[in-house]
Order: structure tokens, then C-alpha cells, then sequence
């Protein structure tokens, strides 16, 4: 998710889909190295608005600075868990880290 998106709380809005891959010609992107602060949940993509609140209220109260885009992965899905609710996802928003 964009850095813009996740400012204006607009949370919905997926704009590219990566996944891990072993040899770098495969890859149709990439999450950065660096500082992220990061929550998981229960579901899939369709169920990340929890998450992002916890993370975004975390944001508001402690203000790390978000310095770039948001990841969501699925540590656990359809394939490793049919039932919806033993399914995980993680959510990774980069920060700056402060000197």
C-alpha cells in the first residue's frame, strides 16, 4: 500500500502484490530493507483493517515517523489453514529510525 494511501487512513487500497521468490528474475518487486513496524492478525487481505487500526494507533500515540509504503503477507493461508480464523496476516509499515 502507498505511503499516501496509508496517511489519509485509506487502507483498502492494494496497488501491487509480491510475494517471495528465490532468484531475483522472477521478482516483480520488492519490500525494502529497513525499519518496519509490524502487527499480524487473524484472516486474510480482506481482513486487514484491524490491524491497520492497532497499527496506526500505535503510530499516533508513540509518532514514529512513517517513512514509506506498507507490506501485507500471509503467514498463514488458504492452503496452510481452510478455516478463515487460523489464517495470519502481517502487516509491515516502514519508519525512519532516529538517530
Amino acid at each position: 500500500m502507498e505511503k499516501d494511501h496509508l496517511l489519509a487512513g485509506n487502507t483498502t487500497v492494494a496497488n501491487r502484490i509480491i510475494c517471495h521468490v528465490w532468484n531475483k528474475v522472477y521478482a516483480n518487486d520488492f519490500m525494502p530493507g529497513g525499519t518496519y513496524l509490524t502487527a499480524c492478525g487473524k484472516g486474510g487481505f480482506k481482513d486487514t483493517k484491524p490491524v491497520y487500526r492497532r497499527l496506526l494507533q500505535y503510530v499516533e500515540e508513540q509518532r514514529p515517523t512513517i517513512s514509506g509504503d506498507a507490506y501485507e503477507e500471509r503467514l498463514i493461508d488458504e492452503i496452510g489453514a481452510l478455516d478463515k480464523e487460523r489464517q495470519i496476516i502481517q502487516v509491515s509499515i516502514a519508519i525512519a529510525v532516529s538517530p
